[in-house]
Order: C-alpha cells, then sequence, then structure tokens
C-alpha cells in the first residue's frame, strides 16, 4: 500500500514494494486492494514480490514495516528505516483500514520532499 500511494501522491514510479515472507503465486489481498480503491489509490501493476539482494542493493532508502524474516543484509543496513507499523495480513478490513491510515501518516511527508 505504501509504496502505490507513494507513487500516486507523486504522479511517478519511484516506489517499490517487496517483502520478506511473501505468498508468492497469490493474488494481491482483496481486503488491500478495497482500501486503496476507497482512498482513489490505484492498485495497476501490483503484484506480490518477495525482496532480493539486488533490489535492496539498488535502493536508495528502504522501509522497513516488519520483524518477520528479514534478512541479515536488510538488519545491518543504515539505508533501512522501520515503520511500527502492523502487519495486517490475515485480519479484517478494518485493520487494513487502520494500517493504510498509518502508513499515509508515514508517506504523505516523504511526497514533499519529491522533486
Amino acid at each position: 500500500m505504501a509504496a502505490a500511494l507513494y507513487n500516486q501522491l507523486t504522479n511517478t514510479e519511484d516506489a517499490s514494494s517487496a517483502g520478506t515472507d511473501v505468498r508468492l503465486g497469490r493474488p494481491i489481498h482483496e481486503h488491500v486492494l478495497e482500501i486503496l480503491k476507497n482512498h482513489e489509490v490505484t492498485a495497476k501493476g501490483l503484484f506480490r514480490k518477495q525482496l532480493t539482494r539486488e533490489m535492496f542493493d539498488d535502493a536508495d532508502e528502504v522501509y522497513l514495516m516488519t520483524d518477520i524474516a528479514v534478512p541479515a543484509y536488510v538488519q545491518k543496513s543504515s539505508k533501512v528505516i522501520t515503520w511500527p507499523i502492523p502487519d495486517p495480513k490475515d485480519r479484517g478490513l478494518d485493520v487494513h483500514e487502520d494500517v493504510f491510515r498509518m502508513i499515509e501518516e508515514k508517506v504523505k511527508p516523504l511526497t514533499t520532499t519529491h522533486d
């Protein structure tokens, strides 16, 4: 949700998203899609990706919202910023909405520094 929101607010494709414990091959969760739609954030091009070392190395900054299955190279990096936002996986729509609001509070300030 964070990358989709950032990209929409900045009208770019600068942000990407990947997980550390991804259920590959499964579609984006219906609650995520519904929340994005409710907030008029496009879900175009969203799919599940597992974080790779190459993706991590190519990133300028990494915003981490989990402590599950985090590789050592991520844990030790100075470019990681941890957001204390819970994973809504396997939770209800209300929890997904709460998480979206937490993400929005973190993402919006980042868009003011966008060139």
